[in-house]
């Protein structure tokens, strides 16, 4: 280690701490938006989203039914033979927005399915890739590590890559080729630009900081603690299921209605 003054030495426990501190943050980050993310939304479309979307498609089912009551009404009122065509076209009009909603809905179904039939990593597995990942990111961040070479730089990528894509052993042989001995806060002789760097680091820490609050704060994140409570999920799927159970009745009153004034022919009324 270098001999350092007591100015240098202060930036020094300054810098360290605020590694560390960095790099937790940086991987807690990727960790949430990596594999936090997909698997709380997959489990909340799986638990509590599927009765959502059958809630959304019974109320738009019911729409679309008063819509028509209310087109067939108006010919029905001039006396004249319903235009059903003229209605379907005003009905796919204002509801391709829904369609395309109901659609998107179906398809994030499936894919949280998906999701939560393939295997997962390991718990131990994924400590240990964690622990490797921030290693990683202790050596090879361009915020806490001076004069990257290329060659280093291209490494922090990959990593980066290997860790979305949950690829443990590209993390360990990228882990491999990295001198472990290499000390940042060692390499720093000058107090002015040491100081830049810790100046730097603070700010980017409190960004780290801000930007994890924010997804704690969004979906699906602020779900987290309630899907691993079972009395929250009894009760949101009980009153969903109570939604869907009044929901059909409606629809068949207005099924019911639909199919009497169908049936009207002009002349019928008084």
């Amino acid at each position: 280690m270098l001999d350092l003054t007591p100015e240098q030495q202060v930036l020094r426990e300054q810098f360290c701490s605020l590694r560390k501190e960095f790099t937790e943050l940086f991987a807690r980050k990727n960790e949430m938006q990596t594999y936090e993310e997909s698997s709380l939304t997959s489990l909340y479309l799986s638990t509590v989203g599927e009765k959502q979307h059958e809630v959304f498609c019974l109320r738009t089912k019911i729409a679309v039914i008063k819509l028509r009551i209310e087109l067939i009404q108006a010919y029905i009122n001039r006396n004249e033979i319903p235009e059903l065509k003229t209605v379907d076209e005003e009905i796919h009009i204002r509801f391709a927005d829904h369609k395309k909603k109901i659609e998107e809905n179906v398809r994030q179904l499936s894919a949280a399915k998906e999701y939560l039939k393939n295997s997962f990593i390991s718990a131990d597995e994924m400590k240990e890739m964690k622990e490797t990942y921030r290693i990683i990111i202790k050596k090879l961040h361009p915020d806490i590590n001076l004069g990257l070479s290329e060659y280093e730089t291209e490494l922090f990528t990959k990593a980066q890559a290997a860790y979305h894509l949950g690829s443990f052993m590209a993390l360990r042989e990228i882990l491999l080729s990295l001198d472990l001995a290499k000390d940042s806060a060692d390499s720093i002789s000058k107090s002015e630009e040491f100081a830049g760097i810790v100046l730097h680091l603070e700010k980017n820490v409190k960004n780290l900081r801000k930007q994890i609050e924010e997804l704690e704060q969004s979906f699906p994140f602020i779900y987290k603690n309630e899907l691993n409570d079972k009395e929250w999920l009894t009760s949101i799927q009980k009153k969903l299921d109570d939604d869907i159970t009044n929901l059909t009745k409606e629809k068949e009153k207005q099924v019911l209605y639909l199919k009497v004034i169908e049936e009207w022919k002009p002349g019928l009324t008084n």
